[in-house]
């Protein structure tokens, strides 16, 4: 879950702290409490290189009988419903092993143990995340980066049995982060990584979210690859068809793809007058539905994917470029 409001280590151990006496007052000293906290939370509280997260996942072995504390000190310092939750649970990034292989971190008030995932083990999680609308990917490099600074580096085969011992074997992690973080070892050069990383990021979350406030509701987890096609598109001098069909075959709502896709108009404006300069806004819109054939057209000027009608937004995303 997602929330607006950032944390910090100190805001994060205060709430953990008031979190426990308020969970000790409720239920006693004879029902002790672990809690894992896993992504933005354990990056913050085991590495410098993020001073904030906007989300807490974590996994607890009581949730039920936690839930009425998270609710006052959420009520007592004003944050966001769920300011602490499991919802991760629900992503692939989730194993049930986690808690096996994670690490201590403190306990407040002797009754809530606080545990964190760190090193290859939170690396793992990351990449099968892979987000890049979130920081998925450049907390991927800044635990390498500050590994090597502490003269610990995590090598490649460290990830390997992590993924392993999470997931069942490396390969199940997706082929993109598998790419990822095998080109970045070999490289090497986590500082410059890292920042052209976060940048990428940083546009993304910001495509993401304008599109989020114009049509709530449509974006869904194949947001990843949108971002990725549009920078094929954006890299390529040709082959525009052959991008659209492969990815639109990946998946089972391909209007889904096209829909957030066609809305990205930074590299659609990038793509019509880098590639496509001669048509117009109207012929260039043609072009991509005759290419991508996920679209059914009857008219230039109106089209209908599979699920959607879509030829206003359609129209409005190219009209940018002209």
């Amino acid at each position: 879950m997602l929330s607006d409001k950032p944390f910090t280590k100190d805001d994060l151990n205060l709430y953990l702290k008031e979190l426990a006496k308020e969970f000790r007052k409720r239920q006693g000293k004879t029902m002790p409490v672990e809690i894992v906290l896993i992504g933005g939370a354990s990056v913050i509280i085991n590495y410098g290189f993020r001073e904030m997260t906007y989300d807490i996942d974590a996994i607890t072995s009581a949730a039920a009988s936690m839930k009425d504390s998270v609710n006052y000190v959420g009520d007592k310092y004003n944050l966001p419903n769920g300011w602490i939750n499991s919802d991760f649970m629900s992503t692939p990034s989730y194993s049930p092993k986690i808690m096996q292989y994670s690490t201590y971190y403190r306990t407040f008030s002797n009754i809530v143990t606080i545990r964190t995932v760190t090193g290859e083990y939170l690396l793992a999680m990351k990449l099968m995340a892979g987000r890049q609308y979130k920081f998925d990917l450049s907390d991927v490099i800044g635990v390498l980066w500050e590994q090597e600074k502490k003269k610990s580096p995590i090598s490649l085969e460290n990830v390997k049995i992590a993924a392993e011992n999470l997931y069942g074997s490396y390969e199940a992690l997706p082929e993109s982060s598998r790419l990822f973080i095998e080109r970045a070892i070999t490289d090497g050069n986590y500082e410059t990584i890292y920042k052209r990383v976060r940048q990428t990021e940083t546009e993304n979350k910001d495509i993401l979210l304008d599109f989020q406030e114009a049509y709530p509701g449509v974006t869904n987890a194949d947001n990843d690859d949108i971002f990725h096609l549009m920078r094929i598109f954006c890299s390529r001098t040709g082959h525009i068809g052959e991008c659209l069909r492969s990815l639109c075959r990946k998946f089972t709502k391909p209007c889904d793809l096209f829909y957030l896709a066609v809305y990205s108009y930074i590299d659609l404006i990038r793509l019509r007058k880098k590639f496509f300069s001669g048509h117009t806004p109207t012929s260039f819109l043609s072009l991509l539905i005759r290419t991508s054939g996920s679209i059914s057209v009857s008219t230039p000027n109106h089209c209908e994917l599979k699920n959607f009608s879509t030829s206003r937004l359609l129209l409005r995303a190219v009209s940018f470029s002209g």
